[in-house]
């Protein structure tokens, strides 16, 4: 009795902590892990007639509420202010940059040009990142020399692993806005080509709305 009743308070605590959290980064999967777990555990609490495969289940949601609590604490936000990285070198298997210096895993593309704005092209990569499931935009910053730089989180559909994308835009020679991208993981070793392919799936969507842009020289438009 007194070691259900512990079991049932364990998994109703994992269960709300991790439904919490899974709220606070919009991920689904997690969210129904929690309330199963925080359910069944109180049904736990409330009676002793619940059957034994019942409360296997039980102990199966709050195994996994802990292990996503875990995956989420391991791969909490970096700190601010963001800045766009230098290299992959920190995660070779688990980035993905194309970049005017230190090219990664960028099958082929380079930088893309833009005739528009800065403020523009920052604009269309926000609007881009704004309509991903799972994403959030962490940090739009302006700097002082008009370089403009997004920083946003992506969480993976399943176990809740985030990764970064950041998006700087800088005004090339000859006008042009000129769009970087870098991508990584924040915990393990390889990304299985998530980030790599969501770089490829970034700068063409900019390619393709290019041409509804405003145009002009870069340094215009805020």
């Amino acid at each position: 009795m007194a070691k259900r009743g512990l079991l049932g308070a364990a998994a109703a605590a994992l269960g709300a902590a991790e439904a919490l959290a899974a709220l606070a980064v919009g991920h689904g999967f997690g969210i129904a892990v929690g309330v199963a777990s925080a359910t069944g555990g109180a049904a736990l609490l409330a009676t002793t007639r619940l059957p034994r495969r019942a409360a296997r289940l039980v102990v199966g949601f709050a195994w996994a509420s802990g292990a996503l609590l875990l995956v989420r604490a391991a791969s909490r936000d970096p700190a601010r202010p963001a800045r766009f990285p230098e290299s992959c070198a920190a995660k070779p298997q688990g980035c993905a940059r194309v970049a005017a210096t230190a090219s990664h895993r960028s099958g082929g593309l380079a930088p893309l040009r833009l005739d528009t704005t800065v403020a523009a092209a920052k604009g269309a990569a926000l609007n881009w990142i704004s309509a991903q499931p799972r994403a959030k935009v962490l940090d739009d910053l302006r700097l002082l020399d008009g370089e403009a730089l997004l920083h946003a989180r992506f969480v993976s559909r399943l176990w809740g692993f985030s990764d970064d994308l950041w998006v700087r835009v800088t005004c090339a020679e000859g006008g042009a806005a000129l769009v970087e991208v870098q991508g990584s993981l924040r915990l393990g070793v390889g990304d299985m080509g998530v980030n790599p392919a969501r770089c490829a799936a970034l700068l063409e969507a900019l390619r393709a709305a290019g041409g509804g842009l405003p145009a002009g020289g870069c340094g215009g438009g805020g």
